[in-house]
């Protein structure tokens, strides 16, 4: 089957902008995925919140602002080639090219390969294809719009849809779950290790009285240290690490990895919900930017450990031994 051509999504990229009704844009986003191939499904949703690289990895291209709107003014001098339209595989396949292009001469070969996409696009096609390189749509849809449509899409509960999202951790693989499973495929996600979660967020309270008020439970409170959240999967002894943003962490953090195996051996599977924070001899926590040297690190890694030790302190145990 020939690809959708990445007009159409440029087109319900328009029409998101004209609609202001949160069902309307919920109703468009259906018949897209609708209209959409099932390989197609999960890149296009990608590039419709405004997402270029896959999840888990960072989520610019490190062209730089000022990069990308010059691109935008040349573009009005560009005149469009008589090649074939690009399809939506061929955009998202050309961004992760490009975000895997690294060290010298890169941000040259970054901007030729653009150069060589906006050639093959219409001036509407140019106008949104630079609002996703900078990340800012402007058309209202956001993950939470996409769960709806998710929802409504397969016939499930918007619950059901969320509980899968939150075991997935990929809104990618709910994508492809829903437009190939359905509600069934929805229903069956359970938790497996190794596969990170979306993290639960704390919620601002801006007086303690309003907190007790909320629960009739006991309630208990601890320090909130200036560390980083880590997801930590524990297997049959294999130990693998993951950041807030569901990132792999795992060789950055290997006195972690130590720490955990201490008290993990006799544990079959597990994942536990934990932040780590740098220390220095005395134990004393670190400045928070010495923690991200850390997580930065992928050279030199048993000697940074050794200069800026972790603490791991866990505060939840999301799964244990079946």
């Amino acid at each position: 089957m020939a690809g959708t051509p990445y007009a159409e999504l440029v087109r319900t990229c328009e029409t998101l902008a004209r609609l202001s009704g949160r069902k309307d844009k919920v109703a468009q986003i259906v018949r897209l995925l609708k209209r959409l191939n099932s390989d197609e499904a999960a890149p296009a949703t990608l590039l419709l919140i405004g997402r270029v690289t896959p999840e888990g990895e960072r989520e610019k291209l490190e062209i730089g602002a000022a990069a990308v709107f010059n691109l935008l003014r040349e573009s009005d001098q560009m005149t469009l080639l008589g090649s074939e339209p690009l399809t939506i595989t061929e955009v998202w396949d050309k961004l992760q090219e490009l975000s895997k292009l690294k060290g010298p001469g890169s941000r040259e070969k970054k901007l030729s390969i653009l150069r060589s996409m906006i050639c093959r696009m219409s001036s509407l096609e140019r106008s949104w294809f630079l609002k996703q390189l900078i990340g800012e749509m402007q058309h209202g849809v956001n993950e939470g719009l996409v769960l709806e449509a998710v929802a409504e899409l397969t016939g499930s509960t918007l619950e059901e849809v969320q509980r899968a999202f939150m075991l997935l951790g990929r809104l990618s693989s709910l994508i492809e779950l829903a437009v190939t499973r359905g509600r069934e495929g929805i229903r069956s996600v359970k938790l497996k290790v190794f596969r990170p979660l979306r993290p639960m967020l704390a919620e601002v309270c801006y007086d303690v009285r309003e907190l007790l008020s909320e629960s009739d439970e006991p309630l208990a409170f601890e320090y909130k240290f200036d560390g980083a959240r880590v997801q930590i999967h524990v297997e049959d002894g294999a130990v693998r690490i993951f950041s807030r943003r569901l990132s792999e962490v795992t060789e950055s953090l290997p006195d972690v990895v130590d720490q955990v195996k201490r008290f993990s051996a006799k544990i079959r599977d597990a994942v536990f919900d934990g932040e780590v924070v740098a220390v220095d001899e005395s134990g004393k926590p670190m400045p928070f930017q010495e923690l991200l040297r850390r997580f930065r690190r992928i050279r030199g890694v048993m000697k940074e450990a050794e200069r800026i030790p972790l603490k791991l302190w866990l505060f939840d145990i999301l799964y244990l031994n079946g």
